[in-house]
């Protein structure tokens, strides 16, 4: 199975390593929640709410922002 880091889309990825350069602790903390996560409704709320401050992810359900899971 997949974590939701493997699943995260390639321009949310790109949004957190632009911001890796200004805030380097919280982007490795975000990706560690990711990869210890397998459901988007176990995320803490906090780390939603940082997604969605991403640069243009403010409108973005966090459900879109994740590739679907592979079919088994």
């Amino acid at each position: 199975m997949q974590t939701l880091f493997d699943r995260l889309k390639p321009e949310v990825k790109a949004l957190l390593e632009k911001e890796k350069e200004s805030y380097p602790n919280i982007v490795q903390a975000t990706y560690s929640t990711l990869q210890s996560k397998y459901y988007i409704t176990n995320l803490p709320y906090g780390l939603v709410l940082q997604l969605r401050g991403l640069e243009g992810m403010e409108d973005v359900s966090p459900f879109d922002m994740f590739e679907d899971r592979e079919s088994s």
